[in-house]
């Protein structure tokens, strides 16, 4: 059968004639992702995306879906990195003033400022390895376009 070929319901399209680009979301498709990055528990994510949980569960397998859930992650954790790199640079700045006297420097301020200095390290070491692992995945797509 042709791609558009005429069959009862409507005018028929494979899969591969479909366009390659960005889709944009349906309204459940988008209450189901943004509901995906809030909750872990899929049953709480359902109901909050107005969805039965097997229909939650076909919208999320969608592909445009699920790369729309990735984009959220990586945006999500883009900005809690953001977030936590400021707080480390007034970590670094207290800890500074500890060394040289200007504040007292107490057991748990100290904890705290070296708990968000380490925060900062591993925050910044997962976006790394989110970015890599998306330039690795889209090598992949491209050989296998080629």
């Amino acid at each position: 059968m042709s791609a558009g070929a005429a069959v009862a319901g409507g005018n028929w399209r494979s899969p591969e004639d479909r366009p390659a680009g960005p889709t944009e979301l349906k309204p459940a498709e988008a209450r189901a992702a943004s509901a995906a990055l809030e909750y872990a528990d899929q049953a709480t994510a359902a109901k909050t995306a107005k969805l039965s949980l097997r229909t939650y569960q076909r919208t999320i397998a969608r592909p445009h879906v699920r790369d729309a859930i990735a984009a959220g992650a990586v945006e999500r954790l883009r900005r809690v990195t953001v977030a936590v790199a400021r707080h480390a640079e007034a970590a670094v700045e207290t800890l500074g003033a500890f060394a040289r006297g200007e504040v007292t420097a107490t057991s748990p301020r100290v904890r705290a400022c070296l708990a968000i200095v380490e925060a900062a390290q591993r925050a910044r070491t997962a976006e790394d390895q989110e970015q890599r692992l998306l330039q690795v995945e889209r090598q992949i797509a491209h050989a296998r376009l080629t």
